[in-house]
């Protein structure tokens, strides 16, 4: 039983990265992978046949894989049973295991409080697991804003696992020193389900490009364009640290005349204090790759911006005419450098 759980643990853990644009949250590369595992550790979890013990160590592999999957209540669920039973057996160890993990699915479930809770009783009662109650907890500290202390915390941790000598928690830990002091990088990334910035992106592009009173409008149109992530529309943001900086939309049409064109390019914003630096243009350029990616050879924006999209290679190709019947410069570009010879 347990080199089996072991080893479906090693399949969900190959699709699992630090996401950088989160916080350094873990996130899978493939959910289909984890829901797979999940299904087999629940069967075990659920058989007769199955012992206590190994039911114990069922439920905290499932809460990390609920992790994983971004649904924080089940993996809360599953690890509040571990920290009760825990409790009942009189047994620290398991149960300082337990609150960490518990104390990161909290965290994922935006309950920062209940997490820090959790990490802090790990730290006061247990000596085996402090490097990883500091780790979590510093992670936990870093969302909240609180850079000295998750930086504090990091560097106590990196200094317990630098007498354990194990090399791959070392590495994790210097990595998440470098993250927080080389500054947190700017990354654009693509609106998916569960993403905990959806509320704020919402808001943005609303009261950039929106009416008042219209925000339900780009609410619905977000919310409905999360159930597939590889067609059109889809929404993108620029995040610096855990702030909104940039946005840009893929549209099947942009409420223009045009109707024959599609995709379109729409609601490209950078904030004021951004510009100047090239984001601009990063987003364009992002939105071109997205826009391959998606098998289309050309991309279409309108805009009465002059000079600004022909500095990036785009082609004013005519005029289209919005709902009142006003004209508006139309531009193209290709998706590939040689998109120009394709017909």
């Amino acid at each position: 039983m347990k080199e089996f759980v072991e080893r479906q643990m090693e399949k969900a853990m190959a699709t699992v990265y630090f996401d950088e644009s989160l916080g350094l949250r873990e996130q899978s590369a493939d959910l289909a992978v984890i829901h797979r595992v999940i299904a087999e550790l629940e069967t075990l979890l659920y058989s007769d046949e199955t012992g206590s013990s190994e039911k114990h160590q069922l439920r905290g592999a499932l809460g990390n894989l609920y992790r994983f999957a971004n649904e924080p209540e089940q993996a809360i669920d599953y690890l509040m049973f571990n920290v009760s039973e825990a409790m009942h057996d009189h047994d620290k160890h398991r149960e300082a295991v337990a609150r960490i993990r518990l104390g990161e699915a909290f965290k994922y479930a935006e309950q920062h409080k209940r997490a820090l809770e959790q990490f802090e009783w790990a730290l006061r009662h247990n000596e085996r697991y402090k490097d990883f109650a500091l780790q979590h907890q510093g992670k936990c500290l870093l969302e909240l804003g609180r850079i000295e202390e998750a930086i504090i915390c990091f560097e106590t941790a990196l200094s317990i696992r630098r007498e354990k000598d194990d090399e791959s928690l070392i590495a994790s830990t210097e990595a998440a020193i470098r993250y927080v002091k080389d500054g947190q990088p700017l990354r654009v990334q693509q609106l998916v389900q569960n993403d905990r910035l959806f509320g704020r992106a919402v808001d943005l592009f609303w009261k950039t490009w929106g009416e008042e009173g219209g925000r339900l409008f780009y609410e619905d149109a977000m919310t409905h364009a999360l159930t597939d992530v590889e067609g059109i529309p889809s929404f993108y943001i620029a995040v610096k640290g855990d702030v909104i900086v940039g946005t840009y939309a893929l549209l099947r049409n942009d409420l223009n005349s045009r109707q024959d064109l599609q995709p379109w390019l729409a609601c490209l914003y950078v904030d004021p204090e951004m510009r100047g630096g090239a984001l601009g243009a990063k987003l364009l350029g992002h939105a071109l790759v997205e826009t391959e990616r998606r098998s289309y050879r050309s991309l279409h924006l309108t805009s009465d911006l002059h000079g600004y999209y022909e500095k990036y290679g785009w082609k004013n190709i005519g005029l289209a005419y919005n709902t009142s019947g006003e004209s508006i410069p139309l531009f193209h570009n290709y998706t590939r450098k040689e998109g120009a010879d394709q017909s």
